[in-house]
């Protein structure tokens, strides 16, 4: 099993040894790990660095590893994380999922179980990535006018031009001028992207031109 191609961890370990063995074993499996051996100096850059996985000591020197998941919540910061500890009593490991843990693994780890949990972070912050993309696209689509709307659910549904032209009876110019401020106002650099936007939006799901007539014309 290896980890997601090209995923992101951050591996904060206080025993220098122990977080060398991780960082080798995550390295081969394909990930970017990026090292740090306390708290305090993960935190100082939480903000500026891509979100991804988070694996912690549970008991470093500076900060306990929940704290961090703490203050990381209340920065507003992305890091699914996983702790890991030689023995911590049912009550800790609860309070650590209640923290926005993934998952809590014991010492030694077992390679297999690590990189199953490092695959649940990153369907974690796919799914926050999708649902970020989602407001992006709705908050763009609510500034569109009403006929610039009725542009985008016809492109989003794959009709040229000129078939959106006939369908709202208006001239295939001003479908293009519509067009242009659509592309404009969603801020999409191809049509390809706008379609994206617009289905992450919630558009595209009207019934394609003469669908209608041909479900209810008789059999």
């Amino acid at each position: 099993m290896s980890a997601p191609s090209g995923s992101d961890v951050y591996l904060i370990f206080h025993d220098h040894e122990q977080r060398a063995a991780i960082a080798d074993m995550l390295s081969a499996a394909g990930s970017r790990v990026k090292l740090f051996s306390s708290a305090q100096d993960f935190l100082a850059l939480a903000d500026a660095v891509r979100p991804g996985s988070l694996i912690a000591q549970l008991d470093l020197p500076d900060m306990g590893a929940i704290e961090v998941l703490e203050r990381l919540h209340a920065l507003q910061l992305n890091f699914p994380a996983i702790l890991i500890s030689a023995g911590a009593g049912a009550r800790t490991v609860v309070k650590a999922l209640k923290a926005g843990a993934v998952d809590f693994l014991e010492q030694p780890v077992d390679p297999g179980e690590l990189l199953c949990a490092i695959e649940a972070c990153e369907r974690r912050l796919t799914d926050a990535r999708d649902k970020e993309f989602a407001r992006t696209a709705a908050s763009r689509v609510a500034i569109l006018t009403e006929r610039e709307r009725e542009i985008l659910e016809r492109l989003v549904s794959g009709m040229p031009n000129k078939a959106i032209a006939r369908e709202l009876e208006i001239s295939p110019r001003t479908v293009e001028f519509h067009r242009a401020r659509v592309m404009a106002k969603m801020q999409a650099a191809t049509l390809s992207e706008l379609v994206l936007l617009g289905v992450a939006a919630g558009l595209g799901t009207r019934a394609k031109p003469g669908r209608q007539a041909r479900e209810s014309a008789p059999g």
